[in-house]
């Protein structure tokens, strides 16, 4: 069973990817000189960017680090890995231009902030895939977890509209 770390403004999960154990951190940073390993989106593009990084156990070597976002404020709250081992994170944005929403549940930002989820995949490729969550009102990400089915069941705070389904 993965192990999780929590801090208010972030979360950390330890994992195993093949052989190799590894950690993931997942946050918000506002900082221009963010390290940047390898990354997906080279700097910030809004006020704040979610900051994904990874550090291999156990020589807590920095292995990816990347920001991603908008033209808004972006955090990232949660992290979980999937079954290939890919970071898959929740968070909240006012950005209206997340990067790989196209084709996604909910493409665009229903409200001033919405939940988002964006899977990271890493090897072959290299691709996110987002998708905004979210009604009219403010809506907001406490946390996630992977369960074994792959799907990430996400716990927070929402106002009416929210979208649903029977």
């Amino acid at each position: 069973m993965p192990r999780v770390w929590r801090r208010q403004a972030g979360e950390a999960h330890w994992s195993r990817t093949g052989s190799h154990w590894g950690i993931y951190a997942v946050g918000f940073t506002n900082s221009a000189d963010f390290p940047a390993i390898d990354p997906l989106q080279k700097s910030l593009r809004g006020t704040s960017d979610l900051f994904l990084t990874r550090l291999e156990l156990p020589a807590m070597k920095m292995i990816f680090s990347t920001t991603f976002g908008g033209s808004g404020e972006d955090s990232g709250w949660g992290i979980a890995v999937d079954r290939r081992g890919n970071p898959v994170v929740g968070g909240i944005t006012n950005s209206l231009d997340l990067p790989g929403t196209a084709g996604s549940y909910q493409p665009t930002n229903h409200g001033h902030t919405d939940v988002f989820v964006a899977s990271f995949q890493l090897r072959h490729g290299r691709r996110i895939r987002t998708t905004y969550f979210g009604g009219s009102s403010d809506d907001l990400v406490d946390g996630q977890r992977l369960i074994v089915s792959g799907l990430e069941p996400l716990q927070g705070t929402v106002r009416r509209p929210f979208p649903t389904v029977d």
